[in-house]
């Protein structure tokens, strides 16, 4: 990707309208239809009775409705007369420069990103745009201190990263770029041209198995990307369509799996609040040099966040290893790419049973000589346990059996939980123990 350009809105606020102009004045906002909102602007501008502090909005919120149709002079113009009536916005510098970058005006549109960040220190974004039409004008090193500086603003920047990586990677500096790249692609695993990027620098740092894996992969993302088209087919590969029903194939190292090699590779990862690996590093992989270890990078870049979980606690967050199982007929892979990682708890006793409990409900039962019950059981959704069946009886002949399936009738657990949500169906495997405790 060749920058990642970001856009912004501001909030419009009324003053001292009408009531029909603050009707029109909150339908002239970057929510409406677009070509509603350029009337409804049109109609408060046109009224002469607007107070400049809403004609600053009305201007700037017109000129995010033109830029979204496409008609970026117009846009300009708007933005040009929010700045006039008020000098000191941020925003419209920003939007205004975003405008010129669409009509390739890079010199006004770097202009207007310095006065934003002029204004605004911690404009991440702005610093981010800046430092992309630098690359485009082929001065790499006021680039390369954008992207820096965006990245310190917002360590999470991942559009940052990426341009930082792209820029390295075009002065020839890869083993950094693929370092930032890799960061991208843990903080955004589906986007296509992050992916994109990362496949460019592998190609050029000759891992072309690799290269292919990415490409395939930025194009499962977005099928339009052309130059992922070129590449791979410049790299002499079958763009015939995949087979859809086993994506898994995408991330399988090619060799291996042409010769039905099973394998494995452990990664040592963080994982954030949403249960999402990052910042993963490679650990071992068997067999070596067919590919495991990298493709199992890529595996955990694509596993998303889980927005039904949240650990505000951060003790309880998981960093360790990650053991990620390659088996080729068919082809599958543990933990699969694109989906979210769960939170799985386990059912659990309300109240543990043990032989004075036992003793005291089977008063039968407790005289004789000790006895021992395994029963496996199904937990349902509501903690019961249910289609109970004797796994093993010691001694037999007794009654322990019958009485450790009443027992069970009689039982409620904490049944299993997915993202903290109870579910049934869980096998639990328990013990009981009959006779004098």
């Amino acid at each position: 990707m060749r920058g990642i350009m970001l856009g912004m809105t501001l909030a419009l606020v009324a003053s001292s309208a009408s009531a029909k102009s603050q009707l029109l004045l909150h339908q002239c906002g970057p929510t409406t239809p677009v070509d509603e909102a350029i009337a409804n602007c049109t109609s408060l501008i046109r009224s002469g009775r607007e107070p400049s502090a809403d004609l600053v909005g009305e201007y700037f919120n017109r000129g995010l409705a033109y830029a979204r149709k496409g008609i970026n002079d117009w846009a300009i113009a708007d933005f040009t007369q929010a700045i006039a009536l008020t000098p000191n916005s941020a925003g419209a510098h920003f939007n205004r420069g975003l405008a010129y970058d669409r009509e390739g005006l890079f010199d006004q549109a770097i202009d207007d990103y310095t006065q934003a960040i002029a204004l605004k220190g911690d404009f991440a974004e702005a610093r981010l745009n800046r430092g992309v039409d630098y690359d485009r004008k082929g001065r790499s090193d006021r680039a390369i201190a954008d992207f820096t500086q965006a990245i310190a603003l917002k360590p999470d920047f991942a559009g940052a990263y990426n341009d930082r990586a792209f820029a390295l990677h075009k002065r020839g500096d890869d083993a950094q770029a693929l370092t930032d790249v890799e960061k991208a692609a843990a903080l955004a695993p589906n986007n296509g041209d992050i992916i994109e990027t990362r496949a460019e620098i592998y190609e050029k740092l000759g891992r072309r198995d690799d290269a292919i894996a990415d490409y395939r992969a930025a194009l499962q993302i977005d099928p339009t990307m052309q130059l992922a088209k070129d590449r791979l087919t410049r790299m002499g590969v079958n763009l015939a369509p995949q087979d859809k029903s086993n994506p898994i194939k995408t991330f399988y190292p090619p060799e291996a799996l042409a010769k039905g090699l099973a394998g494995e590779a452990s990664l040592d990862c963080d994982e954030d609040k949403h249960y999402r690996p990052i910042n993963c590093k490679f650990v071992s992989e068997s067999p070596e040099g067919y590919g495991f270890a990298q493709a199992a990078l890529r595996v955990a870049a694509s596993i998303p966040a889980n927005p039904k979980v949240t650990l505000e606690d951060r003790s309880k967050w998981i960093s360790g290893p990650i053991l990620f199982r390659f088996t080729p007929s068919p082809p599958t892979i543990s933990p699969p790419p694109f989906e979210p990682s769960h939170i799985i708890t386990n059912p659990d006793y309300l109240a543990r049973p043990d032989g004075v409990y036992l003793a005291k409900k089977y008063p039968q039962l407790a005289s004789g000589p000790p006895g021992q019950v395994k029963l496996e059981c199904i937990v349902t959704v509501d903690g019961r346990l249910d289609a109970c069946r004797i796994v093993e009886e010691s001694p037999g002949g007794r009654g322990l059996g019958a009485a450790a399936l009443d027992w069970a009738s009689r039982q409620k657990m904490k049944p299993q939980t997915l993202d903290g949500v109870p579910r049934g169906g869980a096998h639990i495997t328990t013990s009981l123990r009959f006779g004098r405790p």
